[in-house]
């Protein structure tokens, strides 16, 4: 039993009742058992879950709202606008440092010069499928352009999914040297790229031309994009609000109405 000193107020653990040592700090209230570590543990991660559920109820009801606003607006019946969620990227464009530059510089000079040295490898491929739905191709740009490129992200870790394959590939259609590819791929690193992305994703999105990118950057869509395909992959939405999200907070609004593709103003907060 650890007594406290003199003038100090009495603390209890939260689930044995049992004193605190005085070590512990006054923003602990569990004891060292392993018991209640677990339960202190347990208690945390529904704390985590209840707000995290709160947060994403809360965003739905945001969706719902401005999808309301939007056919208030535009005078029509909100059931006639079809209402896309997708995710986000956050992150802001920042100059790209030499390091950065230097890792894919590295890497394709590595490439390059094993290009023949193997005759397999593991290609980065699409995890999904997707529909065949060319009736949506400027939807799908906009939901790409409102999402921001999340799953770029992934890009600046795998040095913009650029592989053996690719290069092989670019080298035949380009008709080109290896130090001429390699330099096509280094002049066309933006001097801004987003932050923890990939070095070719700028603000207004991939700077790297089609013919040099990779299979998977041209095929791949996240799984909130595909089921948008498959709810709309016989008839195109003549109205569709594309919604980017954190999953907590609307982030990024676009309108397609007919041809018209218009950004949706959100302010500082929703007005509704």
């Amino acid at each position: 039993m650890h007594q406290p000193m003199p003038g100090q107020q009495k603390r209890e653990c939260k689930y044995c009742k049992q004193s605190l040592a005085v070590h512990i700090p006054a923003t602990r209230d569990f004891c060292g058992d392993i018991a209640c570590r677990a339960a202190s543990q347990k208690d945390l991660i529904a704390v985590q879950d209840e707000k995290r559920e709160a947060d994403e109820a809360a965003c739905r009801a945001e969706v719902r709202k401005l999808a309301l606003e939007q056919a208030s607006m535009g005078g029509f019946d909100p059931d006639e606008l079809a209402v896309s969620q997708l995710p986000f990227n956050p992150y802001d464009v920042a100059p790209v440092s030499d390091e950065a530059r230097q890792a894919l510089t590295d890497h394709l000079q590595n490439i390059l010069d094993t290009l023949d040295d193997y005759k397999t490898e593991d290609v980065y491929r699409e995890p999904l499928i997707a529909p065949v739905v060319p009736h949506l191709g400027d939807q799908l740009v906009t939901g790409c352009a409102t999402c921001r490129g999340f799953c770029c992200l992934q890009g600046r870790e795998h040095h913009a999914f650029l592989q053996r394959v690719t290069l092989k590939r670019a080298l035949e259609e380009q008709g080109v040297t290896k130090e001429l590819l390699l330099s096509m791929y280094l002049e066309q690193i933006p001097k801004e790229s987003v932050e923890k992305g990939c070095l070719y994703q700028a603000d207004d999105g991939c700077q790297l031309e089609p013919a040099l990118r990779s299979d998977i950057c041209q095929d791949f869509y996240c799984e909130d994009m595909i089921d948008m395909m498959n709810r709309h992959s016989r008839v195109r939405p003549e109205r569709h609000l594309i919604i980017a999200t954190d999953k907590s907070r609307v982030k990024n609004v676009m309108l397609v109405s007919g041809q018209e593709t218009k950004p949706v103003d959100l302010g500082n907060e929703l007005s509704f």
